[in-house]
């Protein structure tokens, strides 16, 4: 009888003492997690948070209350890795936020611009267009992305227990508990001297030197007179005329673009998009689109004698923050202060500001490029801009890059 006493006893002390583990178990998660988020979120780190893949479902919606920008961008990892705040701020001269998402879909981004618009309107808001596809197969939400910690639901409504919920995402998920054990990595790293760049995924660099057979393709692409691609573009973009309606609506600037990539779609599907845009133009003023992704000075940085290290893509094709410091001082036409790089001649530009036949036109003759047909001695003043170019951005002409810092 003593033996089974003692037994129960035995077993209710292992018990308890469980139950204390486990509580203490969850209470450090809860306060590292909320250290964590409060180093994150501090102006000294929040920059570098916002480039780190990962969970930003859960940190950016936050993030972007606590920052309050002049400037924003959304969509998917091109995003992400192409706009760096710490290059955005001093060459706008504004405070910007990057709401780029690991794989987000048109219907997030479209849900995240009507969430942050609840709290704070910002004066621009910069959307890749390829990043808001609706054909039939793509998902309206990825894992991690919970509409329960937006500000507003679905049916605009305000969701009151927008707050409880970004408490228990913050303080409680294991995968938040993940991307802190990844920041406080990166943290020690900086503290220890590390540069900034070297720690960053969106600052890796594409070695061209082991990429001989895309060289070949994107040279034979551009070389070679083909047959056009004519297909057609099977989307409508409704998340993008939504988000394009909620920003024009706080009055924000809407700046549209497609992320500079080699002949990236073909001239039917840029078309679409430019009348689609051009009608929505009518009743957002501000409203406006440039063109990147075509063969130009940046996306055939390959073809160059001996290109090296890439100063605008990484391994797997990303763009870099190189290539979106380009971009911005394209689009909000910044060449003439004393932070912006040199650009390109041919780099872009607001199709909407054209005519609409001038500007059916230069889609045209950019997307013939992918078919080896440029114009009268275009493909050789490229190249020769190219040389010239690259030899001043590597001098250190780019406010940052991981040769040159």
């Amino acid at each position: 009888m003593k033996i089974i006493q003692l037994s129960k006893l035995v077993k209710r002390r292992y018990i308890h003492v469980l139950q204390i583990a486990l509580f203490t178990s969850v209470l450090s998660v809860i306060l590292l997690n909320n250290v964590v988020f409060q180093m994150m979120r501090s102006s000294e780190r929040i920059s570098t948070s916002q480039m780190i893949p990962g969970w930003s479902r859960i940190y950016k919606p936050l993030m972007y209350d606590v920052v309050k920008p002049d400037a924003v961008s959304f969509g998917y990892s091109w995003v992400r890795d192409l706009f760096d705040p710490d290059i955005a701020e001093p060459l706008l001269g504004k405070s910007f936020f990057n709401f780029g998402l690991s794989g987000a879909t048109s219907f997030e981004s479209m849900r995240l611009i009507q969430s942050s618009l609840a709290t704070h309107v910002p004066e621009h808001a910069f959307l890749d267009i390829r990043a808001f596809p609706d054909a039939p197969r793509a998902r309206l939400l990825e894992h991690q992305f919970d509409e329960r910690i937006l500000h507003v639901n679905r049916d605009g409504s305000e969701n009151n227990m927008a707050p409880i919920y970004r408490w228990i995402k913050v303080n409680t998920g294991g995968a938040a508990l993940a991307f802190n054990l990844r920041f406080l990595n990166i943290e020690q790293k900086l503290r220890f001297g590390a540069q900034r760049e070297s720690l960053l995924p969106p600052y890796e660099q594409r070695d061209w030197a082991l990429r001989s057979d895309d060289i070949n393709f994107y040279r034979a692409l551009v070389e070679q007179r083909s047959e056009p691609n004519n297909a057609q573009d099977g989307n409508t973009y409704e998340d993008l005329k939504k988000s394009i309606g909620l920003l024009c609506e706080k009055g924000v600037k809407v700046h549209i673009y497609d992320a500079p990539w080699p002949c990236s779609q073909p001239y039917q599907v840029s078309i679409n998009q430019l009348n689609i845009l051009r009608d929505l133009g009518k009743t957002c003023q501000s409203l406006t689109y440039h063109m990147f992704g075509y063969p130009n000075v940046v996306t055939m940085e390959g073809l160059q004698k001996d290109p090296g290290q890439s100063l605008f893509y990484r391994p797997d094709g990303h763009p870099r923050p190189t290539a979106g410091q380009l971009i911005l001082t394209q689009i909000l036409d910044l060449q003439d202060t004393d932070a912006a790089p040199s650009l390109p001649s041919d780099f872009g530009q607001d199709l909407l500001k054209l005519p609409e036949a001038q500007a059916a036109l230069w889609v045209k003759e950019r997307a013939a490029r992918c078919e080896g047909k440029w114009a009268a001695g275009a493909y050789k003043d490229t190249l020769s801009e190219m040389g010239y170019l690259f030899s001043k951005w590597r001098r250190g002409d780019l406010i940052k890059s991981s040769e040159n810092d």
